[in-house]
């Protein structure tokens, strides 16, 4: 019996490891289903070329959580991020990955910017959705080669001129007003030559700055822009294409500085009182060589150096711990080589003016449910309206569940009103009329003087916009995903932003733009957008020809096929 029992143990023993080869293949198909892949290929636009030794990384969207390696070891650990690079053909390879959503990047040096299938704008991220047992093995991305700004700059002489920043600035559309902004810096070498790399395809204003130049003459080296102008708007713009290199040479010369003076009033301690100086066209050009703006117990004041430009002088004066609402004043300076004098600043409270009044909606009880969901919003006109971290401004209120409308602190300034609203129910408003002091301002700028007190408004809000959707499509008639679409009203009411209408297409090419207000507009479809140069008349004029024009009435419904667009840029 004994005998027996040993010999069925150990035929049991025997099966048991003959057996494990097959388990362990078993295990290994199981996990393998559970394993998703990714690989593809980084290739240059427009040659197809490989591109070697690129950095591949991707990381787990959207709970945060890493990209896992998956292992039979279940117990092991996560890695922040998974990075790989690219082989000489330009392929990259991530065998084994845990099923769900991740972000790609792709970083190498001397490109700006990839494509993935089927894109028409070029992103710096990509979203990638792995299902268990995926294998994704042909996703084939182009990389957009850095274009760049090079060149030399000299004296009057025509020496080197070493430690010049020379900076490559665009003009974009930003908070409804077009603004300078830089986008890529260098510094001059010893031979006075200098090299801005990896940009973007556009149209650049290339500005020199002589950062040391102080001293007591009065004969400075003033921003130049590309090729000789004193002003950005003088400019003559570099354009790049991808990959391109331009050159953008300077020739510097010393410029007769002036002296502004002047006096502050309406302050109570003029030792405390600052002045400042801001150049409109360009906010981060050099505005003096001086030692900055002094103020005498009498008022006086005395600013040194002042380069040649178009600027706001301004004064602030703190009271004590309200550092929130100082006094304030501006007033617009040009300065052309000559002395400025008698300058008159007078200090007021700035912001101390409010509006209070009553958003309804048109046709429906004060009581809505949801009118605590509308924000109303000042939003500057222009560069009249002080842009210091210190002064009041137009900004936004929540409205109030009744309807009642209450912003404080509205400093002196050009405005257009805006209503929007948070989360959902309110997809067909606009806004449909608004008064303010008993005029009605609905589609025209708003002026608000150094007035003191509340100020009425009366806004209604119509809930019948109209409703235009359509499909976007390419060259080829095929449906264009990540569109950019646009919709500008008729041209006297282009100040009013919030009539401005956005969407972006879906993996189908279709868009829809709800709560239109009636009137006219034109609409057009861009590959690609970031800004808001739709806000820009020179820029829609490039396509006048490519626009599609409809008339709104109350709670119409239009559809369109609009084909894309590109700019000048891609």
């Amino acid at each position: 019996m004994i005998l027996r029992m040993t010999k069925l143990f150990f035929t049991s023993i025997l099966c048991f490891f003959l057996a494990l080869p097959g388990l362990a293949q078993a295990a290994a198909v199981q996990q393998g289903a559970k394993a998703s892949s990714l690989s593809g290929t980084l290739t240059k636009y427009g040659s197809g070329e490989p591109i070697r030794n690129a950095e591949v990384s991707l990381t787990r969207t959207p709970d945060g959580s890493a990209p896992r390696v998956t292992t039979e070891d279940d117990s092991a650990p996560d890695t922040p991020q998974i990075t790989v690079t690219t082989d000489p053909s330009g392929r990259f390879s991530f065998p084994t990955l845990s099923p769900g959503e991740y972000t790609l990047v792709v970083r190498k040096n001397g490109f700006h910017g990839f494509r993935g299938p089927n894109s028409r704008t070029w992103q710096e991220f990509l979203q990638v959705s792995l299902t268990p047992g995926q294998a994704i093995t042909d996703l084939v991305l182009m990389m957009q080669p850095g274009s760049v700004i090079t060149g030399k700059v000299t004296d009057e002489e025509g020496e080197p001129m070493a430690y010049v920043q020379v900076g490559a600035l665009k003009w974009i559309y930003s908070n409804h007003r077009r603004q300078l902004r830089p986008t890529g810096m260098a510094t001059t070498d010893d031979e006075g030559n200098y090299r801005i790399f990896s940009l973007e395809p556009g149209h650049y204003v290339v500005r020199a700055n002589v950062v040391n130049d102080a001293g007591q003459s009065k004969m400075h080296y003033a921003p130049s822009y590309f090729p000789d102008a004193t002003s950005p708007n003088e400019a003559n713009p570099v354009v790049l294409r991808p990959g391109d290199q331009a050159v953008a040479d300077f020739r510097m010369t010393r410029v007769a500085a002036a002296k502004i003076t002047g006096h502050v009033g309406g302050g109570t301690v003029p030792s405390q009182t600052q002045i400042y100086l801001r150049n409109t066209q360009d906010e981060n050009a050099a505005v003096t060589r001086g030692n900055g703006a002094s103020v005498d117990k009498n008022g006086n004041f005395t600013l040194e150096g002042v380069l040649p430009g178009d600027y706001i002088l301004g004064a602030l004066e703190f009271r004590g711990d309200n550092n929130d609402n100082p006094l304030h004043a501006e007033v617009p300076v040009k300065v052309q080589g000559s002395d400025v004098s008698s300058v008159n600043l007078t200090l007021e409270e700035a912001g101390k003016a409010s509006l209070q009044g009553t958003l309804h909606i048109d046709g429906q009880d004060i009581n809505h449910p949801r009118l605590d969901s509308l924000r109303i919003g000042l939003l500057p006109a222009d560069d009249s309206t002080s842009n210091s971290d210190y002064v009041g401004n137009g900004g936004y209120a929540a409205v109030g569940k009744d309807g009642s409308i209450h912003l404080d602190k509205v400093s002196p300034g050009k405005y257009v009103v805006s209503i929007t609203a948070d989360g959902s129910g309110w997809e067909d408003f606009y806004t449909k009329t608004v008064e303010i002091g008993n005029r009605d301002v609905t589609d025209s700028v708003v002026n608000f003087n150094a007035s003191r007190g509340v100020v009425p408004i009366t806004i209604s809000v119509g809930i019948d916009g109209a409703y235009v959707d359509g499909i976007v499509t390419d060259e080829n008639d095929k449906p264009v995903a990540n569109a950019t679409v646009i919709g500008v009203p008729d041209l006297p009411l282009r100040a009013q932003f919030d009539l401005y209408q956005r969407s972006e297409s879906d993996q189908n090419g279709h868009f829809q733009l709800r709560g239109i207000k009636p009137g006219s507009y034109s609409f057009y479809a861009w590959s690609s957008m970031d800004d808001e140069s739709y806000m820009d008349p020179e820029f829609l004029r490039r396509y006048e020809n490519a626009r599609a024009d409809l008339t709104l009435k109350p709670k119409d419904h239009e559809s369109l096929t609009l084909k894309l667009l590109s700019t000048d840029e891609e």
